[in-house]
């Protein structure tokens, strides 16, 4: 065997298969959409690759003799158990079973509250998560007039043009389905005469 591809290979999984795989064969081919890092002696690494574009998946399998698939998005969070069996090489029949336990984090929002603002003066807050490419909506309560959220950036941009106290407002993110934990926070904002956003 030449040369194994790891898809999946900056998780913590792949992380530790891509140094035990290094040396054992004489190419080791690394993928992932998230940074891997400079190749080491023996690696090819392809970074940035979405596994759902077909010409980068095709690059990815050209010349490999086996494949080690660890990419994906998980869609749950909670403890996973499970059996990898690793076959031996061509002309033996011994195989070697190896239980593990997966635990998935749910992802967290990492931004704190909205910080203040001034009324009819713009305004700009981002919500962060630990996961990538979170999708952000408003679930209950609305913004301030003027203020608008963007789902794809998490952003809360605007100019609020009314003066009153509005909330609790709650904004979800959601990553492949999973609801991330938030700790229960809603945000109140008041918009007083004064310009200040409580």
């Amino acid at each position: 065997m030449h040369r194994i591809l790891i898809t999946g290979a900056a998780g913590s999984i792949g992380t530790v298969l891509r140094e035990g795989l290094r040396g054992r064969y004489p190419v080791v081919r690394v993928t992932d959409r998230a940074a891997l890092g400079p190749a080491q002696p023996g690696e090819e690494v392809m970074e940035g690759l979405d596994l759902a574009d077909l010409a980068g998946l095709e690059a990815a399998m050209k010349d490999v003799d086996a494949v080690v698939h660890l990419a994906g998005t998980p869609v749950e969070h909670g403890t996973f158990g499970a059996t990898v069996v690793e076959a031996s090489w061509p002309g033996t029949s011994a195989t070697a079973a190896q239980g593990i336990t997966l635990t998935i984090a749910a992802p967290t929002v990492t931004s704190g509250a909205p910080p203040d603002g001034d009324y009819e003066q713009a305004y700009s807050h981002t919500f962060t998560a630990s996961a990538p490419d979170a999708t952000w909506t408003i679930t209950s309560g609305a913004l301030p007039e003027g203020l608008s959220l963007d789902a794809a950036t998490g952003e809360l941009t605007g100019t609020p043009t009314e003066p009153g106290t509005y909330g609790p407002v709650t904004i979800e993110a959601r990553w492949g389905g999973v609801l991330a934990i938030s700790g229960g926070d809603d945000h109140t904002c008041a918009l007083l005469g004064d310009g200040s956003i409580d």
